[in-house]
Protein backbone atom coordinates (compact mmCIF):
# COMPACT_ATOMS: atom_id res chain seq x y z
CA UNK A 1 0.00 0.00 0.00
CA UNK A 2 1.56 3.44 -1.34
CA UNK A 3 0.13 5.47 1.32
CA UNK A 4 1.74 7.56 3.85
CA UNK A 5 -0.37 7.43 7.08
CA UNK A 6 0.09 10.86 8.33
CA UNK A 7 -3.38 12.67 8.99
CA UNK A 8 -3.38 15.74 10.51
CA UNK A 9 -6.26 16.62 13.21
CA UNK A 10 -5.32 20.33 14.30
CA UNK A 11 -9.00 20.93 13.98
CA UNK A 12 -10.27 17.94 15.87
CA UNK A 13 -8.01 18.38 18.87
CA UNK A 14 -7.32 21.87 19.12
CA UNK A 15 -9.74 22.85 22.00
CA UNK A 16 -11.62 20.78 24.88
CA UNK A 17 -15.02 20.76 22.75
CA UNK A 18 -15.27 19.23 19.81
CA UNK A 19 -17.95 18.14 17.71
CA UNK A 20 -17.96 15.50 15.57
CA UNK A 21 -17.92 15.97 12.21
CA UNK A 22 -18.39 13.93 8.91
CA UNK A 23 -16.07 13.28 6.47
CA UNK A 24 -16.08 15.80 3.79
CA UNK A 25 -14.25 13.95 1.08
CA UNK A 26 -15.96 12.07 -1.69
CA UNK A 27 -14.81 8.60 -1.91
CA UNK A 28 -13.42 7.39 -5.32
CA UNK A 29 -11.83 4.36 -6.46
CA UNK A 30 -8.53 4.36 -7.52
CA UNK A 31 -7.34 3.05 -10.45
CA UNK A 32 -3.35 1.88 -10.27
CA UNK A 33 -0.86 2.63 -12.89
CA UNK A 34 0.05 -0.62 -14.98
CA UNK A 35 3.91 -1.13 -13.45
CA UNK A 36 3.50 -4.68 -14.24
CA UNK A 37 7.12 -5.46 -15.38
CA UNK A 38 7.95 -5.61 -18.58
CA UNK A 39 8.70 -9.13 -20.43
CA UNK A 40 11.82 -9.41 -22.11
CA UNK A 41 12.66 -12.54 -24.96
CA UNK A 42 16.42 -13.28 -25.43
CA UNK A 43 18.52 -13.83 -28.58
CA UNK A 44 21.82 -15.54 -28.78
CA UNK A 45 24.39 -13.79 -29.62
CA UNK A 46 27.56 -15.59 -31.79
CA UNK A 47 30.84 -14.12 -31.75
CA UNK A 48 30.69 -13.68 -35.51
CA UNK A 49 32.54 -9.72 -35.35
CA UNK A 50 29.49 -8.61 -37.61
CA UNK A 51 27.25 -7.87 -34.84
CA UNK A 52 23.40 -7.54 -35.25
CA UNK A 53 20.59 -5.45 -34.04
CA UNK A 54 19.06 -6.47 -30.97
CA UNK A 55 15.56 -5.97 -30.04
CA UNK A 56 14.58 -5.48 -26.21
CA UNK A 57 10.83 -6.88 -26.30
CA UNK A 58 8.15 -5.39 -23.07
CA UNK A 59 4.87 -4.83 -22.75
CA UNK A 60 5.59 -1.44 -20.69
CA UNK A 61 4.57 2.11 -22.24
CA UNK A 62 7.76 3.27 -22.01
CA UNK A 63 7.96 7.11 -23.14
CA UNK A 64 10.79 6.40 -25.92
CA UNK A 65 11.48 3.63 -28.33
CA UNK A 66 12.72 0.06 -26.82
CA UNK A 67 14.55 -0.73 -29.78
CA UNK A 68 18.95 -1.54 -28.62
CA UNK A 69 21.55 -1.36 -31.07
CA UNK A 70 23.91 -3.22 -29.65
CA UNK A 71 27.36 -2.54 -29.59
CA UNK A 72 29.14 -1.34 -32.99
CA UNK A 73 32.77 0.77 -34.53
CA UNK A 74 31.47 4.20 -35.45
CA UNK A 75 34.16 6.28 -37.62
CA UNK A 76 32.61 9.50 -35.98
CA UNK A 77 34.27 11.35 -34.29
CA UNK A 78 36.52 9.03 -33.12
CA UNK A 79 33.83 7.17 -31.14
CA UNK A 80 34.39 3.36 -29.93
CA UNK A 81 31.86 0.98 -29.05
CA UNK A 82 28.49 3.28 -29.37
CA UNK A 83 24.98 1.64 -28.26
CA UNK A 84 22.46 3.97 -29.39
CA UNK A 85 18.60 4.06 -28.71
CA UNK A 86 15.92 5.48 -31.02
CA UNK A 87 18.77 6.84 -32.86
CA UNK A 88 19.83 8.44 -29.40
CA UNK A 89 23.56 7.33 -28.20
CA UNK A 90 23.44 5.83 -24.22
CA UNK A 91 27.05 5.06 -24.43
CA UNK A 92 29.81 5.06 -26.22
CA UNK A 93 33.75 5.51 -25.21
CA UNK A 94 36.61 8.07 -26.90
CA UNK A 95 40.34 8.26 -26.58
CA UNK A 96 41.21 11.03 -24.19
CA UNK A 97 42.53 14.47 -25.15
CA UNK A 98 44.11 14.99 -21.84
CA UNK A 99 48.01 14.28 -23.46
CA UNK A 100 51.08 15.17 -21.44
CA UNK A 101 51.14 18.35 -23.76
CA UNK A 102 47.96 19.50 -23.64
CA UNK A 103 47.33 22.39 -21.70
CA UNK A 104 45.96 22.19 -18.27
CA UNK A 105 41.94 22.41 -18.30
CA UNK A 106 39.41 22.30 -15.46
CA UNK A 107 37.00 19.42 -15.41
CA UNK A 108 34.47 21.64 -16.82
CA UNK A 109 36.09 22.93 -20.13
CA UNK A 110 37.45 18.82 -20.58
CA UNK A 111 33.77 18.06 -20.56
CA UNK A 112 32.39 20.62 -22.90
CA UNK A 113 35.30 19.97 -24.98
CA UNK A 114 34.51 15.94 -25.29
CA UNK A 115 31.22 16.83 -26.19
CA UNK A 116 32.65 19.73 -28.92
CA UNK A 117 34.42 16.86 -30.47
CA UNK A 118 31.53 14.47 -30.38
CA UNK A 119 28.72 16.46 -31.91
CA UNK A 120 28.07 13.84 -34.77
CA UNK A 121 27.16 11.51 -32.68
CA UNK A 122 25.45 13.44 -29.86
CA UNK A 123 23.69 15.92 -32.22
CA UNK A 124 24.33 18.39 -29.39
CA UNK A 125 25.31 21.50 -32.07
CA UNK A 126 25.38 23.76 -28.57
CA UNK A 127 26.99 21.75 -26.07
CA UNK A 128 27.45 24.80 -23.56
CA UNK A 129 23.42 25.67 -24.22
CA UNK A 130 22.61 22.01 -24.37
CA UNK A 131 24.35 20.69 -21.23
CA UNK A 132 24.61 21.46 -17.40
CA UNK A 133 26.60 20.33 -15.42
CA UNK A 134 24.65 19.26 -12.12
CA UNK A 135 27.45 16.97 -10.05
CA UNK A 136 31.32 16.18 -10.12
CA UNK A 137 32.88 13.60 -8.23
CA UNK A 138 36.20 12.17 -8.08
CA UNK A 139 36.57 8.61 -7.42
CA UNK A 140 39.53 6.95 -5.39
CA UNK A 141 40.54 5.37 -8.63
CA UNK A 142 41.25 8.83 -9.96
CA UNK A 143 38.14 8.78 -12.24
CA UNK A 144 36.39 11.92 -12.61
CA UNK A 145 32.73 11.20 -12.50
CA UNK A 146 30.91 14.28 -14.37
CA UNK A 147 26.97 14.41 -14.03
CA UNK A 148 24.68 16.80 -16.30
CA UNK A 149 21.10 17.43 -17.36
CA UNK A 150 20.16 18.55 -20.96
CA UNK A 151 18.03 20.98 -21.90
CA UNK A 152 16.24 22.50 -25.20
CA UNK A 153 16.28 26.25 -25.79
CA UNK A 154 16.55 26.38 -21.74
CA UNK A 155 14.16 24.10 -21.10
CA UNK A 156 14.99 20.69 -19.36
CA UNK A 157 14.43 17.73 -21.57
CA UNK A 158 13.06 14.99 -18.48
CA UNK A 159 14.75 11.97 -18.35
CA UNK A 160 17.78 12.96 -20.42
CA UNK A 161 20.81 12.90 -18.04
CA UNK A 162 24.00 11.77 -18.67
CA UNK A 163 27.48 10.60 -17.10
CA UNK A 164 30.80 11.53 -18.64
CA UNK A 165 33.52 9.36 -16.90
CA UNK A 166 36.70 10.79 -17.64
CA UNK A 167 39.44 8.83 -16.89
CA UNK A 168 43.42 8.72 -17.31
CA UNK A 169 43.48 7.98 -21.27
CA UNK A 170 39.82 7.65 -22.17
CA UNK A 171 36.59 9.08 -21.70
CA UNK A 172 33.29 6.92 -21.60
CA UNK A 173 29.34 8.35 -22.02
CA UNK A 174 26.56 6.94 -20.54
CA UNK A 175 23.14 8.17 -20.06
CA UNK A 176 20.68 9.57 -22.22
CA UNK A 177 20.21 12.37 -24.74
CA UNK A 178 17.08 13.05 -26.42
CA UNK A 179 17.23 13.84 -30.66
CA UNK A 180 14.02 16.59 -30.43
CA UNK A 181 12.39 18.19 -33.30
CA UNK A 182 13.86 21.39 -33.59
CA UNK A 183 9.71 22.91 -34.75
CA UNK A 184 8.79 21.85 -30.89
CA UNK A 185 7.03 24.72 -29.19
CA UNK A 186 9.30 26.16 -26.11
CA UNK A 187 6.92 28.57 -25.12
CA UNK A 188 3.53 27.80 -23.35
CA UNK A 189 0.47 28.01 -24.67
CA UNK A 190 -0.88 28.23 -20.96
CA UNK A 191 0.12 29.31 -17.82
CA UNK A 192 1.35 27.22 -14.72
CA UNK A 193 -1.80 27.93 -12.51
CA UNK A 194 -4.43 26.50 -15.44
CA UNK A 195 -2.33 23.23 -15.11
CA UNK A 196 -2.72 22.76 -11.70
CA UNK A 197 -6.36 23.47 -12.33
CA UNK A 198 -6.12 20.88 -14.98
CA UNK A 199 -4.60 18.32 -12.40
CA UNK A 200 -6.93 19.26 -9.56
CA UNK A 201 -9.75 18.32 -11.63
CA UNK A 202 -8.72 15.34 -12.62
CA UNK A 203 -7.45 14.06 -8.92
CA UNK A 204 -11.31 14.87 -7.66
CA UNK A 205 -11.85 11.92 -10.02
CA UNK A 206 -9.14 9.87 -8.67
CA UNK A 207 -8.51 10.41 -4.51
CA UNK A 208 -9.39 12.47 -1.86
CA UNK A 209 -8.80 16.08 -2.77
CA UNK A 210 -8.06 18.38 0.87
CA UNK A 211 -6.67 21.61 1.93
CA UNK A 212 -3.86 21.02 3.75
CA UNK A 213 -3.14 22.54 6.99
CA UNK A 214 -0.34 25.00 7.91
CA UNK A 215 0.78 22.41 10.47
CA UNK A 216 0.21 19.61 6.95
CA UNK A 217 2.30 21.89 5.21
CA UNK A 218 5.40 22.52 7.45
CA UNK A 219 5.82 18.58 8.65
CA UNK A 220 5.67 17.91 4.23
CA UNK A 221 7.44 21.15 3.23
CA UNK A 222 5.35 21.44 0.85
CA UNK A 223 3.22 24.85 0.29
CA UNK A 224 1.65 24.11 -2.71
CA UNK A 225 1.38 22.40 -5.99
CA UNK A 226 4.70 22.72 -7.82
CA UNK A 227 5.32 22.95 -11.68
CA UNK A 228 8.16 22.95 -14.03
CA UNK A 229 8.32 23.89 -17.69
CA UNK A 230 10.01 20.52 -19.38
CA UNK A 231 10.11 18.96 -22.91
CA UNK A 232 8.26 15.35 -22.04
CA UNK A 233 8.31 12.70 -24.62
CA UNK A 234 8.92 15.18 -27.63
CA UNK A 235 6.53 17.85 -25.95
CA UNK A 236 6.72 21.05 -24.33
CA UNK A 237 4.74 19.96 -20.78
CA UNK A 238 4.27 21.05 -17.33
CA UNK A 239 5.94 18.58 -14.97
CA UNK A 240 3.47 18.71 -11.64
CA UNK A 241 3.75 17.30 -8.30
CA UNK A 242 0.55 17.85 -6.39
CA UNK A 243 -0.07 16.55 -2.92
CA UNK A 244 -4.36 15.97 -2.84
CA UNK A 245 -3.81 14.98 1.12
CA UNK A 246 -1.38 14.27 3.74
CA UNK A 247 -0.86 10.48 2.68
CA UNK A 248 -0.45 11.19 -1.15
CA UNK A 249 1.57 12.45 -3.63
CA UNK A 250 0.95 12.90 -7.31
CA UNK A 251 2.75 13.46 -10.82
CA UNK A 252 1.27 15.03 -13.63
CA UNK A 253 2.76 16.07 -17.39
CA UNK A 254 0.74 18.19 -18.94
CA UNK A 255 0.88 19.86 -22.42
CA UNK A 256 1.66 23.54 -22.36
CA UNK A 257 -0.27 23.86 -25.27
CA UNK A 258 -2.95 21.83 -26.23
CA UNK A 259 -4.04 20.90 -21.93
CA UNK A 260 -3.47 17.39 -22.97
CA UNK A 261 -3.12 15.06 -19.55
CA UNK A 262 0.43 13.38 -21.23
CA UNK A 263 1.09 11.00 -18.51
CA UNK A 264 0.20 10.75 -14.25
CA UNK A 265 0.78 7.99 -11.73
CA UNK A 266 0.80 7.87 -8.05
CA UNK A 267 4.66 8.60 -6.39
CA UNK A 268 3.67 8.10 -3.02
CA UNK A 269 6.59 5.92 -1.42
CA UNK A 270 5.96 3.77 1.62
CA UNK A 271 6.38 0.91 3.53
CA UNK A 272 3.90 -0.04 5.47
CA UNK A 273 3.21 -1.15 9.01
CA UNK A 274 5.72 -2.29 11.20
CA UNK A 275 6.26 -3.93 14.85
CA UNK A 276 8.06 -2.70 17.21
CA UNK A 277 8.49 -4.36 20.53
CA UNK A 278 9.09 -1.81 23.96
CA UNK A 279 8.42 -0.79 27.32
CA UNK A 280 5.19 0.81 29.19
CA UNK A 281 5.14 2.97 31.65
CA UNK A 282 4.61 -0.37 33.70
CA UNK A 283 7.84 -1.24 32.61
CA UNK A 284 6.04 -4.25 30.70
CA UNK A 285 7.56 -5.09 27.24
CA UNK A 286 4.57 -4.75 24.86
CA UNK A 287 4.39 -5.29 20.94
CA UNK A 288 2.90 -2.24 19.18
CA UNK A 289 1.80 -1.39 15.67
CA UNK A 290 4.35 1.28 13.88
CA UNK A 291 3.87 2.57 10.06
CA UNK A 292 6.92 3.10 8.43
CA UNK A 293 7.38 5.67 5.92
CA UNK A 294 10.07 7.37 3.60
CA UNK A 295 12.55 5.92 6.15
CA UNK A 296 10.62 7.53 9.55
CA UNK A 297 8.28 5.28 11.67
CA UNK A 298 5.09 6.87 13.22
CA UNK A 299 2.92 5.36 16.13
CA UNK A 300 0.39 4.85 13.99
CA UNK A 301 -1.52 1.16 13.57
CA UNK A 302 -3.42 0.56 10.43
CA UNK A 303 -3.41 -2.88 10.80
CA UNK A 304 -7.01 -3.31 12.36
CA UNK A 305 -10.04 -4.49 10.49
CA UNK A 306 -11.32 -0.76 10.38
CA UNK A 307 -8.66 0.86 8.50
CA UNK A 308 -10.05 1.75 5.47
CA UNK A 309 -7.21 2.99 2.87
CA UNK A 310 -9.66 4.62 -0.12
CA UNK A 311 -10.84 7.09 2.99
CA UNK A 312 -7.98 6.92 4.86
CA UNK A 313 -9.60 6.64 8.08
CA UNK A 314 -9.49 3.65 11.06
CA UNK A 315 -6.42 4.80 12.23
CA UNK A 316 -5.00 4.01 15.90
CA UNK A 317 -2.94 7.35 16.20
CA UNK A 318 -0.95 8.68 19.06
CA UNK A 319 0.29 12.24 19.55
CA UNK A 320 2.44 13.99 21.81
CA UNK A 321 1.06 17.35 23.24
CA UNK A 322 4.58 18.27 24.20
CA UNK A 323 3.11 19.61 27.50
CA UNK A 324 0.36 21.67 26.31
CA UNK A 325 -3.19 22.05 27.39
CA UNK A 326 -6.19 21.63 25.03
CA UNK A 327 -7.03 25.09 25.47
CA UNK A 328 -3.78 26.29 23.75
CA UNK A 329 -2.60 22.69 21.77
CA UNK A 330 0.95 22.40 20.42
CA UNK A 331 0.68 18.45 19.26
CA UNK A 332 3.66 16.37 17.11
CA UNK A 333 3.62 13.60 15.43
CA UNK A 334 5.76 10.65 17.95
CA UNK A 335 8.92 9.50 15.27
CA UNK A 336 11.56 7.52 15.61
CA UNK A 337 14.42 6.97 12.74
CA UNK A 338 14.66 3.28 14.03
CA UNK A 339 11.61 2.06 15.26
CA UNK A 340 12.49 1.91 19.05
CA UNK A 341 10.31 4.03 21.67
CA UNK A 342 11.53 5.39 24.48
CA UNK A 343 8.57 7.67 25.61
CA UNK A 344 6.90 5.41 27.76
CA UNK A 345 3.69 7.37 27.49
CA UNK A 346 3.32 6.95 24.49
CA UNK A 347 3.78 3.13 24.42
CA UNK A 348 1.48 2.61 27.10
CA UNK A 349 -1.34 4.87 25.35
CA UNK A 350 -0.62 3.34 21.77
CA UNK A 351 -0.99 -0.58 22.84
CA UNK A 352 -3.78 0.53 25.41
CA UNK A 353 -5.81 2.11 22.35
CA UNK A 354 -5.69 -1.32 20.60
CA UNK A 355 -6.63 -3.49 23.48
CA UNK A 356 -9.65 -1.88 24.09
CA UNK A 357 -10.55 -1.37 20.23
CA UNK A 358 -10.06 -5.03 20.20
CA UNK A 359 -12.33 -5.84 22.73
CA UNK A 360 -15.14 -3.83 21.58
CA UNK A 361 -15.03 -5.52 18.35
CA UNK A 362 -14.88 -8.96 19.57
CA UNK A 363 -17.47 -8.34 22.27
CA UNK A 364 -19.95 -6.35 20.12
CA UNK A 365 -18.69 -6.41 16.41
CA UNK A 366 -18.17 -3.03 16.87
CA UNK A 367 -16.52 -1.22 13.95
CA UNK A 368 -14.28 0.97 15.92
CA UNK A 369 -15.57 3.67 18.50
CA UNK A 370 -18.20 5.47 16.44
CA UNK A 371 -19.30 2.02 14.65
CA UNK A 372 -17.98 4.03 11.43
CA UNK A 373 -14.47 3.35 11.23
CA UNK A 374 -13.67 6.55 12.59
CA UNK A 375 -9.80 7.20 14.01
CA UNK A 376 -8.93 6.31 17.74
CA UNK A 377 -6.82 9.45 18.84
CA UNK A 378 -4.73 9.62 22.07
CA UNK A 379 -2.67 12.14 23.22
CA UNK A 380 0.22 12.10 25.99
CA UNK A 381 1.53 14.80 27.68
CA UNK A 382 -0.88 16.70 28.10
CA UNK A 383 -1.06 19.63 30.62
CA UNK A 384 -2.80 22.16 32.31
CA UNK A 385 -3.90 25.72 30.76
CA UNK A 386 -1.47 27.16 33.57
CA UNK A 387 1.27 24.28 32.54
CA UNK A 388 1.33 22.23 35.53
CA UNK A 389 0.92 18.40 34.96
CA UNK A 390 -2.38 17.23 34.73
CA UNK A 391 -3.67 14.68 36.87
CA UNK A 392 -6.99 13.59 34.91
CA UNK A 393 -7.45 11.94 31.79
CA UNK A 394 -10.64 12.48 29.73
CA UNK A 395 -12.57 11.66 26.44
CA UNK A 396 -13.71 15.09 24.49
CA UNK A 397 -15.81 13.36 21.79
CA UNK A 398 -12.86 13.16 19.56
CA UNK A 399 -9.77 11.95 21.39
CA UNK A 400 -8.69 10.76 24.61
CA UNK A 401 -5.99 13.15 26.50
CA UNK A 402 -3.51 12.02 28.99
CA UNK A 403 -1.94 13.93 32.02
CA UNK A 404 1.62 12.58 33.60
CA UNK A 405 0.01 12.79 36.83
CA UNK A 406 1.03 14.69 39.97
CA UNK A 407 0.93 14.70 44.06
CA UNK A 408 -1.79 11.28 43.41
CA UNK A 409 -1.33 9.66 40.51
CA UNK A 410 1.31 8.16 38.11
CA UNK A 411 1.18 9.03 34.26
CA UNK A 412 -2.77 8.33 33.32
CA UNK A 413 -1.45 6.52 30.21
CA UNK A 414 0.04 3.07 32.43
CA UNK A 415 -4.00 1.75 33.09
CA UNK A 416 -5.58 -0.17 30.34
CA UNK A 417 -8.95 0.83 32.29
CA UNK A 418 -8.37 4.15 32.13
CA UNK A 419 -7.92 4.14 28.49
CA UNK A 420 -11.21 1.75 28.31
CA UNK A 421 -13.05 3.67 30.20
CA UNK A 422 -12.19 6.93 28.16
CA UNK A 423 -13.09 5.16 25.27
CA UNK A 424 -15.92 3.72 26.79
CA UNK A 425 -17.33 7.29 27.02
CA UNK A 426 -17.47 7.61 23.14
CA UNK A 427 -19.03 4.64 22.70
CA UNK A 428 -21.72 5.98 25.23
CA UNK A 429 -21.68 9.29 23.36
CA UNK A 430 -22.04 7.48 19.84
CA UNK A 431 -25.31 5.39 21.16
CA UNK A 432 -27.46 6.48 23.74
CA UNK A 433 -25.59 10.07 23.89
CA UNK A 434 -26.23 9.95 27.57
CA UNK A 435 -26.21 13.54 29.01
CA UNK A 436 -23.37 13.95 31.17
CA UNK A 437 -25.30 15.37 34.22
CA UNK A 438 -27.38 14.00 37.40
CA UNK A 439 -28.96 10.64 36.55
CA UNK A 440 -27.82 10.31 32.90
CA UNK A 441 -24.29 11.27 33.96
CA UNK A 442 -23.70 8.60 36.45
CA UNK A 443 -25.05 6.34 34.12
CA UNK A 444 -22.74 7.45 31.43
CA UNK A 445 -20.01 6.85 34.19
CA UNK A 446 -21.11 3.39 34.87
CA UNK A 447 -20.83 2.05 31.99
CA UNK A 448 -17.56 3.55 31.38
CA UNK A 449 -16.37 1.87 34.74
CA UNK A 450 -18.01 -1.34 32.90
CA UNK A 451 -15.90 -0.96 30.00
CA UNK A 452 -12.75 -0.18 32.25
CA UNK A 453 -13.26 -3.48 34.34
CA UNK A 454 -14.43 -5.60 31.50
CA UNK A 455 -11.33 -4.69 29.00
CA UNK A 456 -8.65 -5.20 31.84
CA UNK A 457 -9.76 -8.39 33.56
CA UNK A 458 -7.43 -8.07 36.48
CA UNK A 459 -9.43 -7.13 39.33
CA UNK A 460 -12.44 -4.92 39.43
CA UNK A 461 -10.85 -2.00 40.74
CA UNK A 462 -10.70 0.98 38.80
CA UNK A 463 -7.24 2.89 38.20
CA UNK A 464 -5.05 0.88 40.46
CA UNK A 465 -1.98 0.83 38.17
CA UNK A 466 -1.34 4.67 38.23
CA UNK A 467 -2.53 5.54 41.99
CA UNK A 468 0.07 6.34 44.18
CA UNK A 469 -0.80 3.99 47.43
CA UNK A 470 0.77 6.79 49.71
CA UNK A 471 -2.44 8.45 49.06
CA UNK A 472 -5.07 5.51 48.61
Amino acid sequence: MKKLILLSYALLISTISFAQQGNNFKSRTKTQMNNSPGGFTFKTISNNRSLKSGVLNSNYNFPVSTTLQVPKISNHDSVQNLISDNGSPIFFERASSKLKSTKAETTAEHFYSFFESTKATTQLFQPKDELVITRTLTDNLGITHVKAQQYYKGVKVYGAELYLHMGADRDLFTGRIESLDPAIESSPGIDKLTAINIVSDDLKERTILKNLSAKEKELLKYDRPESELVIYDGKLAYEISYRPNMIEEWKYFVDANSKEIIQFYNNTNSDGPTIANAYDLNGILRSINTYLEAGTYYLYNISEAMFNSTKSEGIIMTLDANNTSTTNLNYSFITSTNNTWTNRASVSAHYNAKQAYTYFKNTFNRNSINDQGGDILSLVNVAEEDGASMENAYWNGRAVFYGNGGTYFKPLAGALDVTAHELGHGIVSNTANLEYYEQPGAINETYADIFGSMVDRDDWLIGEDIVKTAYY
